[in-house]
């Protein structure tokens, strides 16, 4: 057998030196795709501080929600007409939306989830009210009366009676036995400079006039303190402290609430007849 020539120990080394070469970039291309690469640790985005909501006061919830019942129960006493049914069932709306707004988590739960029961029995006798047919008795505070028409050209006779009249009513209401005790002493009242304080949705001060009589209240002056009613004269109010309706000033004296014909003439030194009717 022949020795390997020159040539074959150089194709052999070729040969193996490019397998060498071959097998080494194939493991190295392996350990790079098996070596996973580290990933970046994501950072956990900051959580926003938000600020613990306040708590509704729900003492003060309560308070103010049992202070609207009262003054709903109040105008109950004397509502009459639908306008007075409809505010008092506002009142009763205005006292269950504030107990509503009380946590399930406080002391003043259990009483709330009472009144709120309550005051809804309370809400549907007043919406039943205010439901109701309207009346031709219900009286409206300060609402002005329609005008009279234009008297007719007067005979000889009605001139003379007119004078007559004239002459009647020249004389001092009190002492006239043709006019009614109550007119009396409204007119009285009138004279004197007394004056009550009073706004248009105050039942009470509607059972005042009431106490005078349709006619007889319009010989009053009623001062309206709420901006929204007819005529309003809130500076007068504010100028007067009035804290309530109604409220009187007589002979420069301050007597609050509804007050009794009686009362009204003793307070105002009236000297008429006190045969009246309520």
């Amino acid at each position: 057998m022949r020795p390997p020539s020159l040539a074959h120990y150089l194709f052999f080394i070729a040969v193996t030196g490019l397998s060498l070469l071959s097998g080494c970039t194939e493991s190295t291309s392996l350990t790079q795709a098996s070596t996973p690469t580290a990933s970046p640790i994501p950072t956990a985005a900051p959580v926003p501080v938000v600020a613990e909501a306040s708590l509704p006061d729900a003492a003060s919830l309560l308070a103010e929600a049992e202070a609207q019942g009262t003054q709903a129960t109040l105008l109950a006493q004397s509502a009459q007409s639908l306008d007075d049914w409809d505010l008092v069932a506002t009142r009763w709306e205005q006292a269950i939306a504030l107990l509503k707004r009380i946590p399930d988590n406080t002391p003043q739960t259990a009483s709330a989830r009472q009144r709120i029961t309550e005051y809804q029995q309370s809400l549907a006798t007043a919406q039943t009210q205010a439901d109701r047919p309207a009346t031709t008795t219900a009286v409206r505070l300060n609402r002005p009366e329609p005008e009279a028409p234009a008297p007719e050209t007067a005979t000889p006779t009605e001139e003379s009676s007119a004078t007559e009249s004239s002459a009647t009513a020249a004389t001092d209401p009190v002492e006239d036995p043709t006019i009614a005790p109550e007119a009396a002493l409204a007119a009285h009242l009138s004279q004197s400079g007394a004056r009550m304080y009073a706004a248009y949705w105050c039942g009470y001060c509607r059972r005042q006039q009431e106490l005078f009589g349709a006619e007889a209240a319009q010989r009053l002056e009623i001062i309206e303190c709420d901006p929204r009613g007819t005529n309003p004269q809130v500076d007068r109010c504010r100028a007067a402290n009035v804290a309530s309706f109604p409220t009187w000033e007589i002979n420069g004296q301050i007597y609050r609430g509804l007050q009794s014909l009686n009362q009204l003439a003793d307070a105002s030194g009236y000297q008429g007849s006190r045969n009246f009717r309520n």
